[in-house]
């Protein structure tokens, strides 16, 4: 039996027809679908339709959540998913948009109801320079890099992306 015990964490259950799993933070109420494992965990079930991005952590809330979007767009590369984000300020840096392995999507609630913001003005906001060999799908969601809040004295705060090979 799995007892899983990372939080935000996507994983596999065999037992259950190979669903996809994402482990919930302890105290999570389980919905219909969901899996409560021998440690008393609860994890969210997947629908490859749409993965929300608060089931990893992503929340707008103020907080630095880049981990956790990372852990998102991972998975939505990973398994060629399309994954919504939700409305207010997601504050976070270096998200990797780049490589994959299937076609994926992401949406926002609408260019004026979720803003992916920079949190801190260190580093690059997106990242998808070194490109991909599959296509991706962004639309839904305003990109602030507060280049004037922050900068000069951010060593990098913008948006960098390029194209899709053979895509």
């Amino acid at each position: 039996a799995l007892s899983p015990t990372i939080t935000n964490t996507p994983f596999t259950c065999q037992e259950r027809a190979n669903a996809q799993y994402i482990l919930q933070p302890t105290g999570y109420t389980a919905l219909s679908g969901d899996a409560t494992f021998a440690n008393g965990r609860v994890a969210a079930l997947q629908h490859k339709a749409r993965v929300y991005a608060e089931n990893f952590g992503v929340l707008a809330d103020s907080s630095d959540v880049s981990v956790a979007f990372n852990l998102f767009i991972t998975y939505l590369k990973t398994t060629g998913s399309s994954g919504n984000l939700p409305k207010g300020e997601i504050y976070a840096k270096n998200l990797r948009l780049e490589g994959g392995t299937k076609a994926w999507s992401m949406y926002g609630a609408g260019k004026k109801l979720t803003k992916i913001r920079h949190v801190d003005g260190e580093g690059t906001l997106i990242i998808g320079n070194n490109g991909s060999t599959v296509g991706y799908h962004l639309e839904g969601f305003t990109i602030d890099c507060r280049y004037s809040e922050l900068s000069p004295s951010a060593a990098n705060n913008g948006l960098s992306l390029a194209d899709t090979s053979d895509v």
